[in-house]
């Protein structure tokens, strides 16, 4: 029973908490909604800003030379301050805007939560993106998971850009659409 995770002895900012798992992690059951609830409140930053220790300055990236506090953060945002879109690159895939409690907004994010309804997927088809943004903000209250992608550069930029790796509703999407 248990399992151990460790830190990774070389991981790199913002990566910090990076962790192997020793092969003996046990998968026991799926967390209760009040208990995960409360663990996503007990991880909760003020800000997209405060969470991450970096001042975006209108960016959607940590620029690789800056130092993070962490990759990943939950923030609490009002249903009406989670936008989602259709990626312009990638049929299927979905894009959001994001507009945390200061009011600072960040937008076309890549959303990467596995478990968030694929729209475009064929098993889901009655489902459209409007359905999604009107159940969204059908919720009352909205949890998001912001984590960094690994390093990435290009001509105009090397960083960790922001994606959004979690959405989590209360009372949740599946209770809204029965």
């Amino acid at each position: 029973m248990g399992g151990v995770l460790t830190v990774e002895a070389e991981a790199v900012n913002p990566h910090i908490e990076d962790a192997i798992d020793s092969g003996s992690l046990d998968y026991s059951r799926t967390a209760h909604t009040d208990y995960f609830k409360e663990i996503l409140e007990w991880t909760l930053s003020e800000s997209i800003a405060d969470g991450f220790g970096i001042n975006f300055a209108g960016e959607k990236y940590i620029p690789a030379d800056e130092n993070a506090k962490c990759s990943l953060i939950t923030v609490k945002v009002e249903p009406d301050c989670l936008k989602l879109s259709e990626d312009g690159y990638k049929q299927g895939r979905i894009r959001a805007t994001v507009t945390d409690s200061t009011g600072s907004s960040y937008e076309n994010l890549s959303v990467t939560d596995r478990g968030f309804p694929n729209y475009s997927n064929e098993n889901e088809a009655s489902r459209t993106l409007p359905e999604i943004q009107k159940s969204i903000l059908s919720q009352e209250e909205i949890y998001l998971r912001l984590g960094v992608s690994r390093r990435y550069r290009n001509r105009w930029r090397d960083g960790y850009w922001l994606q959004v790796n979690g959405i989590y509703m209360f009372p949740d999407l599946e209770k809204n659409n029965e």
